[in-house]
């Protein structure tokens, strides 16, 4: 019930920020590789924590049981997979400070080589045919 309009926001958004010549857009997607819209992005950035770092997160959280825990991890993708398939890895294990350094140096890059020209997909601006301002790269010498 809720995806539809997920999906028709995110569409609205694309829209706007194509025919304001938005240069760079960042979506949150938590199931990127599960529902395949990592198809859709010209970059993926992944959010990454060491997995005893993570456990102890989520588990912090109220109502969150080791069951609970389980479960949601069996319907993800597991976290090896998903750094092997970004373009961008931050890393959130070593503090807030540190992952908010490798976001500033990831907009720094993507800013960088757009030189002018727009990241949003063209056919969000009615264009058409699925065209890309800029076409989807794999820059893994920026990983960290």
């Amino acid at each position: 019930m809720v995806h539809p309009l997920v999906a028709a926001r995110r569409r609205g958004f694309l829209w706007a920020a194509a025919r304001r010549r938005t240069r760079l857009v960042v979506l949150d997607i938590p199931l990127l590789f599960e529902t395949g819209m990592e198809r859709e992005c010209d970059w993926v950035a992944v959010v990454s924590a060491p997995a005893a770092v993570q456990r102890a997160r989520v588990l912090a959280r109220p109502g969150m049981t080791e069951a609970k825990f389980a479960a949601i991890l069996a319907q993800q993708t597991p976290d090896a997979h998903k750094r092997r398939r970004a373009d961008f890895l931050i890393p959130t294990g070593g503090g807030r400070m540190r992952a908010l350094r490798r976001i500033e140096d990831i907009v720094r890059m993507l800013r960088g080589r757009a030189r002018g020209r727009t990241l949003v997909r063209r056919r969000w601006a009615g264009r058409g045919g699925g065209a890309y301002a800029r076409g989807r790269a794999r820059y893994r010498n920026y990983r960290s």
